[in-house]
């Protein structure tokens, strides 16, 4: 594992200025090679001081240590100045492609494999999601209902709350949190009759709070590590794991009618 790795893998135990640090290391390492702890400082507004201590957080003695383990790492730039408009396509065509690398190497095919089998006996499925995560919901229930599944996106808090009042042991929730610490989910799964259904989760971080009381825990890359101040999918790791999830489905010859029967209504 090197180090740029430990640092995401680390994340969620930074604190709120060590995370600044962490973001500017993943998104500028090549950069870092070449400044000194005070220029790093400057740049993630902390001190010289936090910067020591948060290298002795991801294993290594001092900022300088750091570094040459930066330097042994090679990094790919995702910082050059674009000309033209090849370039900020290749550019984006890069950020997808690194998300989709990244998100395939932590796919963990057994899970998917019981994730598709807790949907297929499920009652309903519910799928949480809240601000982007709330559209990725939609698109999944979309998807499972078109297949003729009981499905329904909950992309507001409170009847998050209200759901869990009424939700039953056969059905099952899906979660979508990049972050895995989203308060308002985590409340209400927390609750008192979430317990009783099987939690499926959409991830960055298997050490979250929402991985801990999830029975599934479905991993993606966490788009924030990489450098891309154009407006661009965050979703995007999350929508491959989904598009795995449903193409799973579609196998299954049941859903796969169901979803032509919908094709040639609206096409109609």
């Amino acid at each position: 594992m090197n180090i740029l790795q430990i640092i995401e893998n680390k994340y969620l135990d930074f604190s709120i200025k060590e995370k600044k640090i962490a973001d500017y290391l993943l998104q500028n390492a090549e950069e870092v090679k070449n400044i000194n702890i005070s220029v790093l400082a400057k740049e993630t507004g902390s001190s010289p001081a936090t910067i020591t201590r948060f290298s002795k957080k991801v294993g290594v003695d001092s900022f300088v240590e750091l570094k040459m383990l930066l330097n042994s790492h090679k990094v790919e730039d995702s910082n050059a100045e674009t000309i033209n408009e090849t370039e900020i396509a290749n550019e984006i065509l890069k950020y997808y492609t690194k998300v989709i690398e990244e998100t395939k190497a932590r796919v963990d095919y057994k899970k998917l494999e019981e994730a598709v089998n807790l949907i297929r006996g499920a009652r309903n499925v519910y799928i949480y999601g809240l601000g982007n995560s709330g559209l990725t919901a939609q698109e999944f229930s979309y998807r499972l209902m078109r297949m003729g599944l009981s499905a329904k996106e909950i992309v507001d808090p409170h009847i998050m709350l209200m759901n869990d009042a009424i939700i039953e042991s056969t059905d099952v929730i899906i979660v979508i949190s990049s972050s895995g610490e989203t308060p308002e989910i985590i409340k209400a799964l927390t609750n008192t009759n979430s317990s009783k259904s099987k939690i499926i989760s959409l991830t960055s971080f298997s050490k979250s709070t929402l991985a801990d009381i999830s029975d599934i825990v479905l991993l993606s890359y966490y788009s924030r590590f990489i450098n891309n101040e154009r407006f661009v999918n965050s979703q995007f790791a999350t929508i491959y794991v989904v598009d795995i999830i449903t193409t799973l489905l579609l196998d299954i010859p049941e859903y796969r009618e169901k979803m032509n029967k919908t094709i040639e209504v609206v096409t109609k």
